[in-house]
């Protein structure tokens, strides 16, 4: 796979939360066992509907921050705020 851009940084840590290796990998690479094995709890609570709109948030977070001078801590303070924020309800028909 070519190089896309991304860069993951991979935090390992021993059973007592202390960190034993800090790196900066390629996406192929991340994706371990350990990454799944801690990621797939959260996911399935959240639900595919709450990640993908989280996902959204991020991704125009991204943009914005690439295409625009908004100050970088303000809009990563919003993207937190919006995170956090609970789901809109759908109405009923």
């Amino acid at each position: 796979m070519g190089n896309t851009g991304l860069r993951w940084f991979v935090v390992r840590e021993d059973d007592d939360g202390n960190v034993i290796e800090e790196k900066d990998e390629e996406p192929e690479q991340v994706v371990e066992k350990i990454v799944a094995k801690k990621v797939a709890p959260l996911s399935r609570k959240l639900g595919v509907a709450k990640l993908r709109s989280a996902f959204r948030l991020c991704i125009q977070t991204e943009l914005m921050l690439r295409s625009t001078g908004v100050d970088r801590a303000l809009a990563l303070e919003l993207l937190v705020i919006r995170l956090a924020a609970p789901m809109p309800r759908r109405k009923s028909a």
